[in-house]
């Protein structure tokens, strides 16, 4: 997909999701991932547009993505300890869904509200993949990502973090430095070609809501709080294989990081 056509479609789809996300109450994660699909199946002028959920599980993962299950990246993201790694083989790695053109992948989408780096990382092992032969997971299914033009990431919040009146919005990067997700953005780079690119979206300005202001009596008295993304804005930029992401959102992503509490 051209980046223009990419950029405007984005832009269109942005209210939209901002409207429908302000009306849910919870962990919006699986509903976020519904939308995106709608996304890709509304923007569908020839009818061939597909989408895969339940992705098949990558397999042989490199040296380079299997330091991540080392934990030696994302330690402080996954708040386990070395004892407790799982092997690689073990465990699943697979984005939350394909978009396909016909018979070919040219598209994933990953929503996270957790584990940035270890998600961007993993987006780096799919554009890897996408200059090598087809991929033969342990199904023994063939998934060909040669085709693969692009990647949409979105950091959400979770939660809140701080004390009494100075608790805000959790961020999903409010415990990545800027030189830890600036070096993870250039290992991504280095894996594009062609015309792929990286769309990096975050959902910012959750309001609290909580059980003493909530609207709907229905969830009142519901353990644990419910929270809403409330008078929320979605920002994103484009990486390609000759433009990095502005220092200004880089900037914003490393905004509220835990320290800074």
């Amino acid at each position: 997909m051209d980046k223009m056509i990419l950029i405007e479609s984005l832009n269109a789809f942005k209210p939209k999701f901002i409207c429908k996300l302000k009306k849910i109450y919870g962990n919006c994660h699986d509903t976020m991932i519904g939308y995106f699909v709608d996304w890709w199946l509304e923007n569908d002028s020839s009818n061939n547009h597909f989408v895969i959920q339940n992705v098949p599980n990558l397999n042989d993962i490199s040296e380079d993505f299997g330091s991540i299950f080392k934990f030696d990246i994302i330690k402080k993201e996954l708040s386990i300890s070395n004892e407790t790694t799982i092997p690689p083989n073990k465990r699943k790695v697979a984005c939350d869904a394909l978009f396909c053109l016909d018979d070919k992948i040219v598209g994933l989408l990953e929503v996270e509200g957790t584990k940035p780096l270890y998600i961007l990382n993993k987006i780096a092992e799919y554009f890897k993949r996408s200059k090598e032969n087809p991929d033969k997971n342990d199904n023994n299914l063939q998934v060909d990502y040669s085709n693969l033009d692009f990647a949409i990431v979105l950091f959400y919040p979770t939660g809140l973090v701080g004390k009494a009146k100075n608790k805000m919005p959790k961020k999903a990067t409010h415990n990545v430095n800027k030189d830890s997700l600036i070096e993870v953005l250039n290992k991504i780079q280095k894996t594009l070609h062609k015309n792929q690119k990286l769309v990096l979206m975050e959902i910012t300005k959750k309001t609290i809501v909580t059980k003493s202001n909530i609207e709907h009596p229905i969830i009142v008295g519901l353990d644990p709080v419910y929270y809403a993304l409330r008078n929320s804005s979605l920002k994103f930029e484009i990486m390609d294989q000759n433009t990095l992401l502005s220092p200004d959102f880089i900037s914003t992503l490393c905004s509220y990081r835990e320290n800074s509490n």
